[in-house]
């Protein structure tokens, strides 16, 4: 079973992912964290973004560099967009056009993106075992299954090339199921 955050845990981690001794770091982590959480990106996917990438005007963001050559894009909800708005107002002028930065102005890379996950996560009081940037991938689809996504949007928004693939981030819970069910349009109507 992939290991997810519950709503008030990954509410918590973008919270959390605010603190950082200088104001510029925090805006930076609030970005990665909302991509996480929000976009369901795998982290060489976030290490991997440009400023170009980010149209904050159409409100979607290019993953070009998707697992197994796939580009796609994914929208930007209001929380992400202002996110990256405010992170790209103080991110430094360096002479590259990766999105994420380090305090020297370095591209972040993998490792980078997963510690800020992490990092934010154990703010948020997320101490178990297995949580990681991909916990983030696990919690969008679980959350946009819960709330009633159907699975091909969730596998084009995370980049699988087929469905089976997406079937791993599926593991709800007996009461989820129960309530998905009683939703079914038939319920509570008088039969014929």
């Amino acid at each position: 079973m992939p290991s997810v955050l519950s709503l008030e845990e990954a509410r918590g981690a973008l919270v959390a992912s605010e603190d950082h001794p200088w104001a510029r770091m925090g805006f930076r982590n609030r970005a990665i964290v909302a991509v996480l959480l929000f976009c369901g990106l795998r982290r060489a996917e976030v290490a991997g973004l440009a400023t170009s990438d980010v149209d904050l005007r159409s409100g979607w963001l290019k993953v070009r560099n998707g697992k197994g050559g796939r580009p796609r894009s994914v929208p930007l909800v209001r929380d992400v967009a202002g996110a990256l708005r405010d992170w790209l107002e103080f991110r430094p002028a360096v002479d590259h056009d990766c999105l994420f930065t380090g305090l020297g102005g370095k591209a972040l890379g993998c490792k980078g993106v997963a510690n800020v996950f992490k990092r934010s996560a154990k703010g948020a009081g997320v101490w178990r075992a297995g949580v990681s940037a991909h916990t983030a991938r696990h919690t969008f689809a679980s959350l946009l299954l819960q709330e009633g996504c159907d699975l091909v949007s969730i596998q084009q928004l995370l980049g699988h090339a087929d469905l089976s693939s997406t079937s791993i981030y599926l593991h709800l819970e007996a009461g989820h199921l129960k309530s998905a069910v009683e939703r079914h349009p038939l319920c509570g109507k008088a039969g014929g």
